[in-house]
């Protein structure tokens, strides 16, 4: 006899591909050990060129759909733009016929569709909120519409403390979780160990190019750490370019110190020659690439933005300094470089604190909750 297997769809009105849908591909590709028959769903584009190509490295069905506007929309009331939103999704969902859904939302107010969608053909969801940053208060109208859907059988998550806190600020409600992200333990790759006679000290930041990750906060400081460092290199991995922060690098005169590789699959494997991890993010949700250097025991230097600050204790399994800083920054990476004996010594009690959380308990509790609810239905 055959055995049923629940259905689960996993769908983000992403525009691109970067942390967020890494981690949906994350759940998505364990689903197997669970007994579950995974769909994947997001928006067919250009810009998710790597989703699909991640899909079908995993062997993962997936479903590109248009759930955003079209062009010739913008000119129709906000109300005909979401009703459209509602309906296509809601197509999507019929022809799926998920038992459950795991929505990851990259911006908090992008997937409101879905979840009204989800709401009327009463299907059980998972909602995560993979970044949250500084909202304001919804309007009341807003907050009412958030409420019915979540009665429908709708349970929400964030993956930090901090962003809980920002979910009920702005939706006036409490999450039901707080479910970490973290790295997968069978992905660690150990780095090695620093080498006094090398030429190079290799700080490696992970993150899409632009305001939001700090980057231009690290080009201001770059010139004052290569006048003691000049052996520094600044290794970047992630996608995109930003005009802002290519004028700086050249305003500067830092384009020799600075290595941009690009979006890599595999972070762990870039972590393996850095001496340094460092996050200048501005804004953050649960950084998984700072999850992947404690793992690795790289020393870290991090901002303070979103969760950061949940997993770092400063100056114990890492250095903190103040977001949106450059002069905290540099004094954070100065420090750093003047004591890296010490910095090794946390890297290695970050590398100890990340076991009491990985991915794998991260996969393990999100599921818990997905099947909680097919349960109750």
């Amino acid at each position: 006899m055959a055995v049923i297997k629940t259905k689960v769809l996993f769908i983000s009105p992403t525009p691109g591909f970067g942390g967020a849908e890494c981690y949906m591909i994350t759940m998505a590709e364990h689903a197997e050990q669970y007994g579950i028959d995974p769909v994947v769903c997001f928006e067919g584009r250009a810009t998710t060129k790597t989703f699909i190509q991640r899909c079908d490295a995993q062997g993962l069905p997936y479903t590109p759909c248009k759930m955003a506007n079209e062009a010739g929309q913008a000119k129709k009331s906000s109300l005909l733009c979401l009703i459209s939103k509602i309906f296509r999704s809601r197509r999507v969902m019929r022809h799926i016929k998920p038992d459950v859904i795991h929505l990851t939302l990259p911006n908090p107010v992008f997937g409101l569709h879905i979840m009204i969608a989800a709401a009327i053909l009463r299907i059980p969801m998972v909602v995560v909120f993979q970044w949250v940053g500084e909202v304001v208060p919804l309007s009341k109208r807003k907050r009412t519409i958030y409420g019915w859907c979540r009665r429908h059988q709708q349970q929400w998550v964030a993956v930090s403390q901090r962003d809980a806190q920002m979910i009920q600020l702005a939706f006036g409600v409490e999450v039901e979780k707080v479910i970490q992200n973290a790295a997968m333990s069978n992905r660690v790759v150990e780095k090695k160990n620093y080498d006094m006679e090398k030429d190079k000290i290799n700080i490696v930041t992970v993150g899409r190019i632009g305001r939001a990750k700090g980057h231009d906060l690290m080009v201001q400081a770059i010139p004052h750490i290569i006048k003691q460092y000049p052996m520094c290199r600044f290794i970047w991995l992630g996608g995109g370019e930003n005009a802002g922060v290519t004028h700086l690098i050249e305003k500067y005169g830092v384009t020799d110190y600075i290595v941009h590789r690009g979006f890599q699959s595999s972070v762990a494997e870039e972590l393996v020659d850095a001496d340094f991890f460092l996050l200048p993010s501005r804004s953050e949700g649960q950084s998984f690439a700072l999850s992947e250097a404690m793992a690795a025991g790289v020393p870290i230097l991090c901002s303070d933005a979103g969760g950061s600050a949940e997993v770092i204790r400063h100056k114990k399994n890492g250095v903190l300094f103040y977001a949106d800083d450059a002069c905290s920054m540099l004094d954070a990476a100065m420090w750093g470089l003047e004591h890296y004996d010490l910095m090794t010594a946390m890297g290695q009690q970050a590398k100890c604190d990340f076991r009491t959380y990985t991915g794998e308990m991260m996969v393990r509790d999100t599921y818990a909750m997905m099947f909680s609810l097919v349960h109750k239905g």
